[in-house]
């Protein structure tokens, strides 16, 4: 996208995407403008409040602010917000880009020189229908489907969207005759809905499918879509056709990628894995989505008539902050399936709605609160099918809420969402049907007592090991279905490499992230250690799909040889592992990115002439070491003295080592006197701290963009190699320290 370009990014060091659609309220664009520069929520309902956090990032600095898919061009409002980003004070030359498909938007926002996108031309539309329709795996590029194509992408208007959509669904049709029923279908004649959309849908392989994708109606145009969240919603209202033999969630995996290959979903983002996280559904599907779910879905209002929505069965209410209770008494919801609250409407002086509400819903299946809510009625018990409960966007006045222990006779729930605000229950264990368990990291942590109950459990964010509350490694053993990250905090606890095997984490093959805390909380370290660490470590060894590893306060002192075979390994970092005084290479690992070691006190060499464990014959074969490694931390490492990394020969050519290394941190490492003596071919960014550097600048590429070089201890900081070293395409250096080159102080070039 160009929003994310070099050129643009340099042109606008603070870029803001908001998405307006049709509620033009210049407060709650303020807020996202916060949001989209700090990352951080804000709720913030005050203009000054808002502008002062705009201030604090916009002062001075040239900024791109888009204003996406506009549809509501209020002049008042839009006088409000101009009147707000003047007060900013950014600098010259900051813009503002607002994408609209009225007139009328441009007229009221006084646009200058409006850039009217022009449709795709006959030669372009057959381009993108030709990359969709023709690529591996579709239908063979035939004179007969040439012909047949090219007539169907005349009807498309050159719109990018129809275009698209029709080239993906003829992907999946092999044959003339089914091209030919897609290119005789009476919905081209449609003018509700755009034909090439409505095709789609209607060709979608079985009803659940379609029912998955009429439920996206409930949600706001333009907002984003949370993969995993969608498709548990999908689970707990029974539209995925459950196979003895397969996870509903893998089923609801190839929904979604159907859905997408469809391009009834689309601008996905993906986690450093891989992982798609979230989508987007544009706004023309949105509203092919409403029309095929006209008479289950509805987005209620206050002055709406209840009586229209009765047969509803999914409902998002809106804009319920001060109403009375007598509202909900008439309101016939008993069929609503899934409901969403989008205000603050349990916060009433009048009267308790949520008690008025929730006993009429007696088929209500899936709950989700972004409003505020102090506390949970007991009436919530008598929601007997609710599957998905989701409070994570709800919040008190208090700054933690204990959920009532009530909630834990929610037999029938499949996944809970709760917010950092709030903390489980006891017996949150007597969920047997839970397999979705989604909380934020807390400093004090709940103890799942009786998880071995939990078979269905899939995903479990963290497990405290307590002995003196009978709550055992083991009892995870059973939880055959574990995903995604696992942290495992007071490991301690356990006695030994067999009481930790019966964990049978090398039997989960999906988990990807795995933290391995040695404390019951991240942030407390041991001062003592005990020889058992090095067997519980092994018994601990994980499938070799894992992803990351994270390691806190192991004391044994050798690392377990499974590290240097987990294959898939792209992140490592070990932290306050002190009896270490060995780390082996990973340099034979074909996918590791980033290597993290801090404050290892008794570390004293790390390097592949410890891969004593590898078969020697099998290394030397390794043609590159640390092939896709691109940064490297090692932070107060005190008696750190050698790192090497002996190079091989492999025949007629030597080993390669780090190819791709970027970045390389060596902070407060005082004793390290011996580096790899080799040229880092790809290094841009290198920091030294409290180190003679003339060792590892010796060594440096010529191609290294940016060095912080310091001393906080009094040692010289030996700027002098930089020089020596010629590093033409350095564009930043920073000395602390004495420089022999800038002096005393603090050194500061571009």
């Amino acid at each position: 996208m160009v929003y994310n370009k070099d050129v643009v990014i340099n042109m606008f060091p603070k870029r803001m995407w908001v998405t307006v659609s049709d509620n033009f309220d210049f407060i709650k664009i303020l807020n996202q403008m916060v949001v989209s520069l700090t990352s951080k929520a804000s709720a913030l309902e005050n203009a000054e409040g808002l502008i002062k956090d705009l201030q604090k990032n916009l002062k001075g600095e040239k900024f791109l602010l888009v204003l996406d898919d506009v549809w509501d061009g209020k002049p008042e409002e839009w006088e409000k917000l101009r009147n707000s980003l003047l007060g900013v004070g950014g600098a010259r030359g900051s813009n503002i880009l607002i994408t609209t498909r009225k007139q009328e938007v441009l007229d009221a926002m006084r646009c200058s020189d409006p850039y009217k996108v022009a449709k795709l031309s006959e030669e372009d539309s057959w381009e993108l229908f030709k990359q969709r329709a023709f690529s591996d795996g579709g239908a063979l590029q035939t004179e007969a489907f040439v012909a047949l194509g090219k007539r169907m992408v005349e009807r498309c208007s050159g719109l990018p969207l129809a275009v698209k959509t029709l080239g993906s669904l003829l992907y999946s049709k092999k044959t003339e005759q089914q091209w030919l029923h897609i290119q005789n279908s009476e919905l081209w004649k449609s003018t509700s809905v755009l034909p090439s959309l409505r095709l789609s849908y209607d060709n979608l392989p079985n009803s659940s499918l379609k029912r998955c994708f009429a439920y996206c109606s409930i949600m706001p145009k333009d907002s984003d879509i949370y993969k995993d969240e969608l498709i548990q919603v999908w689970m707990a209202l029974g539209f995925l056709l459950e196979d003895s033999n397969v996870l509903m969630e893998v089923i609801g995996n190839e929904y979604f990628d159907i859905l997408l290959s469809n391009s009834l979903l689309q601008d996905v983002e993906r986690d450093e894995y891989g992982n798609i996280t979230k989508c987007k559904m544009h706004d023309l599907v949105h509203d092919l989505a409403l029309d095929v779910s006209s008479n289950i879905s509805a987005i209620v209002k206050p002055s709406q008539d209840f009586n229209k929505v009765r047969k509803a069965t999914q409902v998002r209410l809106e804009g319920f902050e001060d109403v009375k209770q007598n509202i909900f008494q008439e309101a016939h919801l008993d069929a609503v399936q899934a409901l969403y609250a989008e205000a603050d409407i349990f916060n009433s002086a009048e009267a308790d709605i949520f008690n008025v509400l929730l006993p009429n819903l007696k088929h209500l299946r899936v709950l989700v609160l972004n409003s505020f809510c102090e506390e949970f009625p007991s009436s919530v018990t008598n929601l007997k099918c609710l599957k998905h409960l989701d409070i994570s966007n709800a919040r008190g006045q208090k700054t933690t809420v204990t959920l009532p222990y009530y909630i834990t006779r929610l037999f029938s729930l499949q996944t809970l969402r709760i917010s950092y605000y709030h903390e489980l229950p006891e017996k949150v264990c007597n969920l047997i049907n839970l397999r979705h368990l989604v909380i934020p990291n807390h400093r004090s942590r709940y103890v799942f007592v009786g998880i071995e109950r939990l078979s269905h459990l899939q995903t479990l964010p963290y497990f405290v090991v307590n002995k003196d509350q009978n709550c055992l490694v083991e009892h995870l053993g059973g939880l055959k279905n574990l995903r995604g990250e696992l942290q495992l905090h007071g490991l301690g606890d356990v006695a030994n490499m067999e009481e930790a095997s019966r964990a049978k984490l090398r039997e989960k093959s999906n988990i990807e992230v795995l933290v391995l805390n040695w404390n019951k909380n991240i942030g407390a370290f041991r001062e003592d250690g005990e020889n058992k660490d090095d067997g519980v470590m092994k018994g601990l060894e994980p499938h070799p799909n894992l992803k990351e590893l994270i390691i806190y306060c192991y004391m044994g002192k050798k690392f377990s040889s499974w590290i240097t075979m987990m294959n898939n390994l792209v992140k490592i970092l070990l932290v306050g592992c002190n009896r270490c005084t060995e780390f082996p290479s990973l340099g034979q690992l074909p996918k590791l990115k980033k290597i993290n070691l801090q404050g290892m006190e008794n570390l004293k060499v790390m390097g592949n002439y410890l891969l004593e464990s590898l078969d020697s014959a099998a290394t030397k074969t390794v043609t590159t070491m640390y092939p896709s490694l691109m940064t490297i931390t090692l932070y107060r490492l005190e008696k750190l003295e050698e790192w090497t990394e002996e190079v091989m020969s492999t025949g007629s050519h030597d080993q390669s080592v780090f190819p791709k290394l970027e970045s390389l941190e060596i902070m407060y490492c005082p004793r390290l006197s011996k580096i790899p003596n080799i040229c880092f071919p790809a290094l841009k960014e290198l920091k030294i701290t409290d180190l003679d550097s003339s060792v590892i600048v010796e060594t440096m590429s010529k191609k290294v963009t940016s060095l912080l070089c310091y001393s906080d201890s009094g040692t010289e900081c030996r700027t002098r190699h930089i020089f020596e070293c010629r590093t033409s395409e350095l564009w930043k250096l920073e000395t602390r320290g004495h420089c022999p080159i800038f002096g005393h102080g603090y050194g500061d070039t571009s």
